[in-house]
């Protein structure tokens, strides 16, 4: 069975929103989110790159940050609207961010590289979240580490398509991006055994 692509991917989030937004909901990493916020003296105005169905907006929100959330799926952002009424979700690209240079203090980064094809889009998101930050500004990304030479994964009988990292690979592109690595570390999964995630905060 072939793998699927970015585009069935965004297209699998679209038909399955609502429910893999249930199923996601109880799976935030509070702890992240409060390493994030530290880095910031007073009310940050944080891009939340990926946002999906926008539990971390309101998390980073409930903590004190003014949020944007950004996603590429039609079918998350309504769920994110619906539960979320009082925040901002915006559709759009990782590769062309409708923001201008230095717009945020933060962009968080959760489990949102995973999906892209390649490693020049890789390169080309982190270059944008790069320049819509603010000099001094922190970035935090989330991705699979890759273990056996793994790209790609199915979840169960949905397939959707995904890209794992090494430390070494992804400490790399942030750096040749222009950022400096504030803190790397590796985090075995809760819910699947023999995955592990690699979490990055970087300065600007």
């Amino acid at each position: 069975m072939k793998v699927k692509n970015f585009e069935n991917t965004i297209k699998w989030y679209d038909e399955n929103a609502e429910e893999y937004a249930n199923a996601a909901f109880k799976k935030a990493s509070i702890d992240l989110i409060d390493q994030f916020m530290k880095f910031f003296t007073s009310e940050p105005n944080v891009l939340d790159a990926g946002c999906g169905h926008g539990r971390d907006c309101e998390l980073l929100y409930q903590k004190g940050a003014t949020v944007t959330g950004l996603d590429i799926s039609k079918g998350l952002l309504a769920v994110a609207r619906k539960r979320y009424p009082h925040l901002t979700f915006i559709q759009g690209d990782f590769l062309n961010l409708p923001f201008k240079k230095e717009s945020f203090d933060g962009v968080w980064a959760y489990s949102s590289l995973v999906h892209l094809e390649s490693i020049e889009d890789v390169i080309k998101s982190l270059q944008e979240f790069y320049r819509v930050l603010k000099k001094g500004g922190i970035m935090h990304v989330y991705v699979k580490e890759k273990t056996k030479g793994e790209i790609q994964e199915f979840v169960a009988d949905k397939a959707r398509y995904f890209r794992y990292f090494t430390p070494k690979e992804l400490k790399q592109y942030i750096e040749e991006t222009g950022f400096t690595i504030q803190q790397l570390t590796i985090r075995q999964s809760t819910s699947r055994k023999g995955l592990n995630w690699i979490s990055i905060f970087a300065e600007k």
